[in-house]
């Protein structure tokens, strides 16, 4: 039996070959009958990547079984890559500047906050996730090649958007996270920031919503809008009486 692996880091093993997937489904496959995986997973892989490496590497191979666990970076921080032919894919590849991911994943001055905005572009829409995935099983269903599709369930301990400037700085529902201590501020205003997420994440919420207010009403930028999120965080926690008439108001 021969069993292809399409998917990210977590069916790739890389630091962990032990209990990720494909290392339990081999153990217990070997018990009955001979068989051989082929794993093509590599971390950060996008539905559009896989469509790419499936029409290149993988649709002529003699596989009794694919399987598909696809869905975590779709809406990673990154260029648009989308749905379109794999031809097309390969060439659009080309003409994209590879990225210095050393750079990307350690920036300096993380936990500094900063004024400016990281792109909001992300590799791919549900629709072009659809579209892609589609485009790998109507190849399989043709070739009469049994396929399995993953849906990968959502971690909280590891949210989406990670890599963004100041990410840090947002708080999140039902994630008591205690980072405060690590941040830095870099003028007047994000010090008042600072302030306002340690009083949360001690849960001052009185003293916390005083500052978030101040911050709402008189800064119309990324601190405004920090502000805001970490205040629907403490309202969904706490409900407050209030919380649907402040929302209204502002």
């Amino acid at each position: 039996m021969q069993i292809s692996i399409i998917g990210d880091s977590s069916s790739s093993t890389i630091g962990e070959d032990v209990n990720i997937y494909p290392r339990l489904l081999y153990n217990q496959i070997i018990k009955k009958k001979n068989c051989q995986i082929m794993n093509y997973s590599v971390p950060g892989m996008t539905s559009s990547d896989a469509k790419s490496l499936y029409f290149s590497e993988i649709k002529n191979l003699n596989n009794d079984i694919l399987i598909i666990y696809l869905g975590n970076n779709e809406s990673a921080h990154g260029y648009y890559k989308g749905y379109c032919n794999h031809l097309i894919w390969n060439i659009k590849k080309k003409f994209h500047k590879k990225k210095n991911y050393n750079e990307f994943f350690y920036l300096k001055n993380k936990f500094k906050f900063s004024y400016e905005f990281s792109s909001f572009s992300i590799a791919n829409s549900n629709h072009d996730f659809k579209k892609n995935l589609e485009g790998i099983i109507k190849h399989t269903t043709k070739k009469k090649k049994f396929t399995i599709l993953i849906n990968p369930i959502a971690n909280k301990l590891f949210p989406s958007g990670a890599g963004l400037t100041n990410y840090e700085f947002f708080k999140l529902i039902d994630f008591d996270d205690k980072v405060s201590n690590l941040l830095s501020s870099s003028d007047e205003w994000s010090d008042l920031l600072l302030k306002a997420i340690n009083y949360q994440e001690n849960n001052l919420y009185n003293e916390s919503i005083k500052i978030y207010e101040n911050i709402i009403k008189n800064k119309k930028n990324i601190l405004s809008l920090i502000a805001t999120n970490n205040l629907a965080v403490i309202f969904q926690k706490k409900i407050w009486k209030d919380q649907e008439k402040y929302f209204l108001v502002h």
